[in-house]
Parts: C-alpha cells; sequence; structure tokens
C-alpha cells in the first residue's frame, strides 16, 4: 500500500479583466487544486480584476496572497 503523505496547501489567484466574472476564472483554478488533492485554506483562493498589465503589487488580492504565504498558510508540505 502506497504511503500518502500530508496535502500540500495553496493559495489560488486569478485576475479578470472584467469584473464581475471572476469566480469562473477560480472555479477553473479550484477544480484543478482538487484535481491534485490540494488544500486551499479559507480566505486563500484569491481574484482581483481589472487591466491584465497591471503592476500586481498595487492588486489588493495579490497582497493578500503574499500575506498568506509570508504568514504560512500555503505550504507543499506538513
Amino acid at each position: 500500500m502506497p504511503v500518502v503523505g500530508p496535502c500540500p496547501s495553496v493559495a489560488l489567484y486569478a485576475v479578470a479583466p472584467l469584473r464581475g466574472v471572476e469566480h469562473l476564472v477560480l472555479d477553473d483554478l479550484s477544480a484543478y487544486a482538487d484535481d491534485r488533492g490540494w488544500v486551499v485554506p479559507a480566505g486563500c483562493a484569491v481574484a482581483d480584476s481589472g487591466p491584465l498589465d497591471q503592476d500586481p503589487n498595487v492588486r489588493a488580492g495579490w497582497q493578500r496572497v503574499r500575506a498568506a504565504a509570508t504568514g504560512h498558510l500555503v505550504r507543499d508540505r506538513a
């Protein structure tokens, strides 16, 4: 029987050019993570809307994802 290790936890981040469709992109990302057995902690599925070429450092959602990674909410192993 194979040994099953802990699931990695990941943050999902997307940028949609139009407000109101962010959930469509996050739904696809969530399905991708689910297929791989990855865990998305509460508050770590984030989307922004706006120009795709905008500097991510001015996006509120990107800052949330960075804080989650820095605060160790996401990890590649236990």
